[in-house]
């Protein structure tokens, strides 16, 4: 019972750091990066464009959490914690594609 609400919940969540075209990023000198699948993750962030499968958000310390699943699901728990459908992992560099 408590999968299908959390299932629920992560196909309803609106707290989705979305990358607003297509899942792609552009970095600091316009070089344009984008998540390894359309429904995906591109972030521009102080450390560069990062990129994950899944959508993201932050959690309570302000870290990017994503969902490792290609199109998973986030969400946050009622104590604040990120919940991710498939797993949550950190978004990387070595995610993102350079289209061409």
């Amino acid at each position: 019972m408590s999968k299908l609400i959390l299932v629920m919940l992560l196909t309803m969540v609106s707290t989705v750091v979305a990358a607003p075209n297509g899942g792609c990023a552009q970095d600091e000198f316009g070089r344009r990066f984008c998540a390894p699948t359309e429904s995906g993750t591109a972030v521009n962030t102080p450390d560069g464009v990062v990129c994950a499968p899944g959508h993201c958000t932050t959690d309570n310390l302000g870290d990017l959490k994503c969902s490792g699943e290609t199109g998973g699901g986030i969400a946050k728990d009622e104590s604040g914690r990120v919940v991710c459908l498939g797993g949550c992992i950190s978004p990387t560099k070595e995610f993102c594609l350079r289209p061409r």
